[in-house]
């Protein structure tokens, strides 16, 4: 076998095998980057619930609930509840009954009804979620201030 084809053919195999090398690299960065992309996707998703879950309660007129110190200290002085029961937040019926929810006015409200159906328009994770919860409002329909959100929500969902 002459050098010069040798030469030829130990090139062209080099050149093969750098080309299949490269190809692999190209593959594996793909797959790489589908796994880290799914990743980011699930992590997304799952701050997007949790964000969505807590603008239902606003939507339906609930606001954080509270129990004035002046209270859960006398409570706790007349030995009905302790200061871990407090802090555990398992003072029972004793802190369900003295415990304070601020009202949501229907402007904030009527917000969240439309941050609800926007958010489930936009998001494939949040659509069902949406559509739940909108149905499950349907008093919201009838109540001053929130009517026309309630509508208009209903109708981005698909609901009427």
């Amino acid at each position: 076998m002459p050098i010069a084809t040798f030469a030829t053919d130990a090139q062209t195999a080099a050149i093969i095998v750098g080309a299949l090398g490269t190809g692999f690299g190209v593959v594996l960065a793909a797959l790489e980057y589908r796994l880290n992309s799914k990743a980011k996707r699930a992590e997304t998703d799952t701050e997007l619930s949790r964000l969505f879950t807590e603008l239902v309660p606003i939507a339906n007129g609930y606001s954080v609930t509270t129990l004035p110190d002046a209270v859960a200290t006398s409570l706790i002085e007349h030995g009905l509840i302790t200061r871990d029961d407090v802090r555990a937040g398992v003072a029972g019926a004793h802190l369900s009954n003295a415990a304070i929810s601020l009202p949501i006015g229907a402007a904030t409200m009527a917000a969240a009804l439309r941050s609800i159906a926007e958010l489930g328009t936009r998001h494939d994770v949040l659509k069902e979620p949406a559509r739940s919860a909108v149905q499950a409002m349907s008093y919201l329909e009838n109540t001053a201030g929130t009517r026309e959100a309630y509508s208009e929500a209903s109708k981005a969902l698909g609901l009427n």
